[in-house]
């Protein structure tokens, strides 16, 4: 679907998460990382990602949002950011499906335009 963007509506960056649950986020890292750290280390990657969309809406019209896989962990994300970012349900098989539900739920939040992107 092509429509012409909209400048006064803002883009959407959809963030793709998941809640800092030790034992279930970055697990690669471990060793050298205890679990803990690593799920420490995740908080501060969503963090400096939202941090990073606050400060770049200053500038020009942006929404963020967290397309997330952690269904039932909700209340994590409400901690990352002064203003919380929307929240994207995008728990699916393949990170495709995840990625596409991500640009779905931003459009649908009434967005001109939609971006995804890593944490990492």
């Amino acid at each position: 679907m092509k429509t012409p963007a909209d400048p006064s509506l803002p883009c959407g960056i959809a963030v793709m998460a998941k809640a800092s649950i030790p034992g279930r986020t970055k697990t690669r890292l471990v060793p050298p990382l205890t679990f803990e750290e690593a799920a420490a280390l995740n908080t501060v990657f969503l963090k400096d990602a939202f941090a990073n969309i606050a400060q770049a809406s200053e500038a020009m019209p942006l929404r963020g949002f967290a397309a997330y896989g952690s269904i039932g962990e909700e209340a994590f994300f409400a901690t990352l950011a002064e203003d919380p970012p929307g929240l994207i349900a995008a728990a699916h098989p393949n990170f495709g499906e995840c990625l596409f539900a991500g640009i779905e739920g931003v459009l649908a939040a009434g967005c001109s335009s939609a971006c995804v992107l890593n944490a990492d």
